[in-house]
């Protein structure tokens, strides 16, 4: 089974980064879409290459709410004084929105410069001659912590990719794993049932280490901990009736936040206990990019976010507000397309029209057919193929009927949505 049934490329012509012609000339290097059964390639690769480690590192793995939970993490030990690394992903503008220095971006060169040193030893090693044993990301993960390292970072905070336990970020041997949540995505690779998927991002954790996670109910926890005892780590699990109220500044940013980002402030304070125990929290901005981000465009109120997948989809919708929005989606290939039907078909009440359209960085799922669904079930649908165009007819639509705009589907129509706004 294949990882990728996509070519492996990320080219967001939104944005012009220059960066793109560089990473579009290893990346095909990597595209095998083959399956791996271990990570001991990766690992030599991590030895071949480093003169220098953070001192310290904590992996962030689950289903939705990883890139949230890092920054807020990161922005954390930085606050506290610590020197900080951050690795995240996907980017929204810019390749080095990835690789963070106290919260900085690397310069390009910086950037370009530690990628294609990894990759130049990952293409004299053997490992490249059984194709899958390395992927891009690998190559990604490699640099950052080598520039992490020369920073002298006394934390690198690393978002994993897909699932834990075969990702290339379980090879930093972090001593603190945050765990977001365990939903519905990539299935294909990490197992049906969600105790599969479970495992397969428990597992990012070594043995003697700790990993925190937020509650997953009766019957995950009973699993977690079946695993953690199988793996010796160690696991603390968030209270689920923490709402952080009541314990000082740090909660009035948690309470300020938007809901659906509470959970992930709240583990990312957990995760500044364990590695800082003592120390208050300092109070942060709960605001990302991409993430929930709202905002006013020529006097409508919008919100976009870049969830991706049925968990991301659903937690969306049901924290909008209870009045219909104008909706513009696209989905990505291979996302399944019935899934986001159903979503929006269970809203309704809150949709007063879905504009279906592409992307123009990864292909996308046919929008005439999520159209035809979604008008069976009786939701006002159009389909506008290029982005700008559906943006801008949905912006007029809301604009004409009072209503907020809500983008959503596929991290690359975020993408394409922060770009139309900067044109606009």
């Amino acid at each position: 089974m294949v990882d990728r049934p996509w070519p492996l490329s990320f080219r967001s012509s939104s944005w012009d980064d220059p960066l793109d012609d560089v990473m579009a000339k290893l990346m095909p290097a990597y595209n095998s879409g083959a399956r791996r059964s271990d990570i001991e390639a990766v690992r030599r690769l991590l030895r071949s290459t480093l003169p220098a480690r953070s001192a310290r590192h904590v992996t962030v793995v689950g289903t939705n709410g990883k890139t949230s939970t890092a920054t807020y993490l990161a922005r954390l030990l930085t606050s506290a004084g610590q020197r900080t690394g951050l690795f995240t992903s996907p980017h929204l503008r810019s390749w080095t929105e990835r690789i963070r220095v106290d919260l900085e971006q690397v310069p390009s060169n910086v950037f370009a410069d530690a990628v294609l040193g990894v990759h130049a030893i990952a293409a004299r090693a053997t490992a490249l001659e059984r194709p899958g044993d390395l992927r891009f990301f690998d190559i990604l993960t490699i640099a950052a912590e080598e520039i992490f390292g020369g920073a002298g970072a006394g934390v690198g905070v690393f978002e994993a990719g897909i699932g834990g336990r075969l990702d290339a970020t379980r090879c930093l041997d972090a001593e603190l794993v945050l765990l977001t949540g365990v939903g519905d995505d990539h299935e294909s690779l990490l197992g049906a049932r969600p105790q599969e998927r479970l495992r397969e991002k428990a597992l990012a954790a070594r043995p003697g280490s700790t990993l925190v996670s937020v509650p997953l109910g009766r019957a995950l926890e009973a699993e977690l901990l079946t695993i953690a005892a199988a793996g010796d780590f160690h696991v603390e699990l968030l209270d689920a009736d923490g709402d952080g109220e009541g314990e000082g500044d740090a909660d009035s940013a948690d309470r300020a936040a938007p809901r659906l980002q509470r959970s992930n402030l709240r583990l990312a304070r957990a995760g500044m206990a364990q590695l800082l125990p003592g120390v208050l929290p300092p109070t942060i901005s709960s605001n990302i990019d991409g993430r929930l981000q709202s905002g006013i465009a020529a006097g409508v109120p919008y919100i976009v976010d870049v969830g991706h997948n049925p968990t991301a989809w659903c937690a969306f919708l049901d924290g909008l507000p209870h009045r219909p929005h104008v909706v513009v989606v696209a989905i990505s290939v291979p996302r399944p397309a019935d899934e986001l039907v159903r979503v929006l078909s269970a809203v309704s009440h809150k949709l007063a029209s879905v504009t279906v359209t592409t992307t123009t960085v990864r292909p996308a799922q046919a929008p005439a057919a999520i159209v035809d669904d979604l008008v069976r079930a009786g939701v006002e649908t159009q389909v506008v193929e290029q982005p700008d165009a559906a943006f801008a007819a949905a912006l007029q639509a809301a604009r004409a009927r009072g209503l907020p705009l809500a983008v959503f589907g596929s991290t690359f129509v975020a993408v394409d949505f922060l770009a139309w706004l900067r044109k606009c």
